[in-house]
């Protein structure tokens, strides 16, 4: 096998694994949030990567399919404990990304990222944080 169909296996493999992790949330919850960093940042990617037409269509959908959590006074405060918290241990992980775990703190939910490495810093920090990834099984 080479290197270019075991990359497009790993990723259909985590697409399937994604879409079976989100569909078992839909049966058991309401519409998934999403923080308001999480949509620039795939809104970013969108415009930037891929198709900006995908990126309108993302802003036409989403609201039908997540509930948007703003980033709130508390979260700001938070977030800036956080960063400050990280940079202290050089272990920093962006602005962005740091609003995104204090909203998922402030509003005790679970933050989904294939990116629990990074998010893990955060937890290790003594944050009452819950990490997921929905393209593991």
């Amino acid at each position: 096998m080479d290197l270019e169909k075991a990359v497009k296996h790993r990723r259909d493999v985590w697409a399937a694994n994604s879409i079976t992790n989100a569909l078992a949330y839909r049966n058991e919850h309401d519409k998934p949030y999403l923080s308001v960093i999480t949509v620039m940042e795939i809104l970013r990617g969108l415009h930037r990567d891929i198709d900006p037409a995908k990126a309108e269509r993302f802003k036409l959908s989403a609201p039908a399919n997540f509930q948007f959590l703003d980033v709130t006074t508390g979260v700001s405060y938070l977030a800036s404990e956080i960063i400050g918290k990280l940079e202290d241990a050089r272990m920093t992980i962006g602005i962005a990304d740091s609003l995104i775990a204090a909203t998922a703190i402030q509003h005790g939910l679970v933050l989904v990222t294939a990116n629990r490495k990074h998010f893990q810093r955060v937890v290790d920090l003594g944050y009452s944080l819950t990490l997921q990834n929905w393209r593991e099984k």
